[in-house]
Order: C-alpha cells, then sequence, then structure tokens
C-alpha cells in the first residue's frame, strides 16, 4: 500500500509537470491523464489494434478517456470503426474532444460523461475497453491514478466493461493491484501483455464475454 502511495504522488507530481506543456505530440492534455511516457497507455492500443486485425471489431467503448487518445488512436487506424468514449470529468471529456476534431476523427466518435460506463447500453459494443485507475490507494490522491484503498473505482470499471461488450474486455492494471487477481479469476481473463517497469509489472487482459476459447482470437 506504501508503495502504491509513493508511486502515486510521484506520477501526481509527473503530471503537474508535464501539464504545463498543455500538449504533446499534437494531443491536449491539460489536466488529464497523460498517455505518453505510461506503459498502460500504449499497451492498451496496441493490443486493441491486434485484435481489430484479428476479428474484425467494428464498435468499441472506452471507459476513462481522458484525453481519448486510445480511441483516437484506434480510429485513426481503422476507418470502419465507431467508438464512444466515457469519462467522469467534465474536463476530460472536453479534451477528447479537442483531441479528436484536432486529429479528424469526430465523425466517429461520441463523448458521454457519466460513471463507469452505467449510462451505456447492455451488449451494445464489440469491444470494451479501459486504462483505468488502478493503483490501490485513495482517489482523492489523484482521480487518473487512484482506484481508492479498496479498489472499488477499478472493480466498477471492469463489471461495467463486462456489461456493456457483447464480445470482448481489455483492461490493464499493475501488480500492486490486488483487484486484477480477482477480476482475472471471475472473468476467466487472459494476460495478452506484460511488461516490467520500475515500479510494478503492467499488464493488459482480454476477457472474452462470451467464455469462448481464448486461443481462438
Amino acid at each position: 500500500m506504501i508503495r502504491s502511495f509513493v508511486i502515486a504522488l510521484f506520477l501526481k507530481a509527473l503530471h503537474r509537470l508535464l501539464w504545463r506543456k498543455k500538449s504533446i505530440k499534437g494531443y491536449v492534455i491539460q489536466g488529464v491523464f497523460i498517455p505518453f511516457y505510461f506503459v498502460s497507455s500504449n499497451a492498451v492500443a496496441i493490443t486493441a489494434k491486434v485484435l481489430n486485425n484479428v476479428t474484425s471489431i467494428k464498435s468499441f467503448c472506452e471507459v476513462g478517456s481522458g484525453s481519448g487518445y486510445i480511441a483516437i488512436e484506434l480510429l485513426k487506424e481503422f476507418e470502419n470503426l465507431y467508438a464512444v468514449i466515457i469519462d467522469i470529468d467534465e474536463n476530460a471529456a472536453k479534451i477528447s474532444k479537442i483531441n479528436a476534431k484536432k486529429i479528424g476523427v469526430f465523425s466517429r466518435l461520441d463523448i458521454v460523461q457519466c460513471l463507469s460506463g452505467h449510462c451505456l447500453r447492455k451488449k451494445s459494443f464489440d469491444l470494451a475497453l479501459s486504462n483505468p485507475p488502478y493503483l490501490p490507494c485513495p482517489a482523492s490522491l489523484s482521480v487518473q491514478l487512484c482506484s481508492g484503498i479498496d479498489e472499488n473505482v477499478y472493480i466498477d470499471i471492469v463489471s461495467q466493461l463486462v456489461r456493456v461488450s457483447k464480445r470482448f474486455v481489455m483492461v490493464s492494471s499493475s501488480s500492486l493491484a490486488k483487484a486484477w487477481r480477482a477480476v482475472s479469476n471471475i472473468f476467466k481473463g487472459v494476460v495478452t501483455f506484460a511488461v516490467k517497469t520500475p515500479f510494478d509489472e503492467v499488464k493488459v487482459m482480454l476477457i472474452d464475454v462470451d467464455m469462448k476459447n481464448m486461443q481462438d482470437v
């Protein structure tokens, strides 16, 4: 737990420093989770691209979109995709809209401000994905990084991803998060990406909502 606190404080300070730039690599990042320099965002984006190449996904949603980076990168590469992105934070919704317009994918994207995907209909997307706050530390410390002491934020997001997806769920986590193991056991997720950082091991889990053999994916 102490380790998670220290990491969150360090990353929070790093975010404040980077927010001074206002934009990085063409993305406005002011006040939202910065996808660059952090393994988890790129891991989810890369894994989703590979999955789409294999399964021909037509629609997806992203819960906790922040800057909109993951969804926008997918929409840039696959012109047949449609996305809905969700964030509880009004600033994040505004930043996502700015970035989607700047990068030219706004016509295939809807942005909704709500909690953890609760506003979405059941089984309405081929893929539901998230790079959620997963560190076990108080959300009051950083809403971008912390899932709460009991990790309820993370658990709620994964539950909503499973509810709204009709095919696949993709979610990242950390070896520091106890909820990861519980979620993996309940939903029979398969780790498709894992990389060690100086702080922890970041993983991406893929869940087949229909409980099909993951080897066929």
